[in-house]
């Protein structure tokens, strides 16, 4: 597989973005990591559980869980989340 080059189109099929920032393809979430240490999280239902070692939150009828130390959420909108920390684990509740 060749290199994307500086300046140059990427073509990817339309179900890998979304157009519109506030919904998810197909309702599903859309995770986001940098390294273990940050995940963002569009399609945001609720918080079910949060402090410092695990944070539960609902997307999409699915049950999303981050466990880690020191977890802390540094960004929330009504279908948005950011969680900081050092992040050990994501586990997906169906």
């Amino acid at each position: 597989m060749g290199k994307a080059e500086k300046g140059k189109n990427i073509i990817m099929p339309r179900d890998v973005y979304s157009a519109d920032e506030h919904k998810s393809p197909k309702g599903k979430p859309i995770i986001e990591t940098q390294g273990n240490r940050e995940v963002c999280i569009e399609g945001l239902s609720g918080i079910l559980e949060y402090d410092e070692r695990v944070i539960r939150i609902n997307s999409s009828g699915m049950i999303i869980s981050f466990t880690g130390r020191g977890l802390t959420i540094s960004y929330l909108t009504d279908s948005t989340l950011s969680i900081k920390g050092f992040i050990q684990k994501i586990e997906f509740l169906c």
